[in-house]
């Protein structure tokens, strides 16, 4: 691994890259699984209508569900990355003990989901385009923007150091300290990824948007897609412990629970 002093988004991007490799087989098995459940349980969209309360299945259980899946494997993949990162070999042991941050990382998740609630409470009861309309989800986009950047890596620190929702919240508001813009790199490049993908999807597999937002795959080009969101969604899982990982050490706070 890179230095371990160091903290830089290119660090950060190819240590992660590193954890994948090292654990290929497992990493594959967990984001096929992860979709499976995004196929069974996400909601298909029935249109590009306004949404309405009646719509709240799709617009607040999907999102709702994508943040739960994102949170379990990062409980999933804490330790594994962890004992990655330290040079050792992680076995399903590692994994299964990231499930005792469960209740914390319920709690988070709820806090975490607020912005898009409020997304769609302000979409189904201001006019559509309207000015106020726009300007209250400029805000509220504002703060979901916000809320990524100080609770990206709320998941990987109460699982790794065995914090409360309250307690882990306020560590990583203090452990982005000073690093906030790096994070918001790191998510950009998140961002753009996907972006790329959506790229993908539409313009080489030649989905329509609708069809690489359907949970089912029904053609060849949408079990590809699936193939790839499972890659990504385990990929960036890790990459959050990695990011936690190199502010630990970068700062100097101490060493990482469960460093042997």
């Amino acid at each position: 691994m890179p230095d371990a002093a160091r903290f830089s988004i290119p660090v950060v991007v190819l240590d992660s890259l590193r954890v994948y490799g090292r654990n290929a087989v497992g990493f594959v098995l967990l984001g096929i699984a992860l979709r499976a459940v995004w196929l069974f349980a996400a909601v298909t969209a029935s249109g590009d209508e306004a949404p309405t309360w009646a719509d709240w299945p799709r617009q607040i259980g999907n999102p709702l569900l994508r943040l739960a899946l994102a949170a379990i494997a990062q409980m999933l993949l804490a330790f594994v990355t962890l004992r990655t990162l330290q040079g050792g070999k992680a076995t399903l042991a590692d994994a299964l003990r990231g499930l005792r941050a469960i209740g914390p990382v319920i709690i988070v998740t709820a806090i975490c989901f607020l912005p898009q609630l409020l997304s769609f409470a302000v979409d189904v009861t201001l006019p559509p385009k309207s000015m106020i309309g726009a300007g209250i989800g400029l805000a509220v986009s504002i703060l979901g923007l916000i809320v990524v950047v100080l609770w990206w890596l709320a998941v990987s620190t109460i699982t790794i150091e065995g914090l409360g929702a309250i307690a882990g919240l306020a560590r990583c508001i203090r452990l982005t300290a000073g690093r906030r813009l790096a994070i918001l790199g790191i998510t950009a490049i998140i961002g753009l990824v996907f972006a790329g993908g959506g790229y993908l999807a539409t313009h080489v597999l030649g989905l329509s948007a609708a069809e690489a937002a359907a949970p089912v795959p029904t053609s060849i080009g949408r079990a590809v897609w699936f193939l790839i969101t499972a890659f990504l969604a385990v990929l960036l899982a890790s990459m959050a412990t990695v990011t936690y990982y190199r502010l630990r050490l970068a700062a100097d706070i101490g060493t990482p629970a469960g460093q042997s």
